[in-house]
């Protein structure tokens, strides 16, 4: 699921971390693949099985429907994330 020829997922600048790659639409069944994913680490939650994938915060927080702010960009691109800190 994280092969880089699906394009499913991106690394993040942290290299630790993934995000939903906005141009998975390169595959036909992209939206498939991606609720088999979700099905799959679902289960794997329920089974209490740990998998080694580890998503961006903002990813978390959106399947959890809480509220995004900036500091969330720090998983995802830490570069953007200090210079909008250096900003504000």
């Amino acid at each position: 699921m994280f092969n880089e020829d699906m394009a499913l997922f991106l690394k993040a600048s942290s290299g630790s971390t993934y995000f939903p790659n906005p141009k998975s639409t390169v595959q036909a069944d992209h939206l498939e693949l991606f609720d088999f994913i979700g099905k799959f680490v679902g289960k794997a939650l329920l089974d209490q099985q740990l998998l080694e994938c580890y998503f961006v915060k903002a990813f978390y927080k959106l399947i959890l429907e809480m509220p995004l702010d900036y500091s969330d960009l720090e998983d995802y691109d830490q570069e953007l994330y200090k210079s909008l800190t250096w900003i504000l």
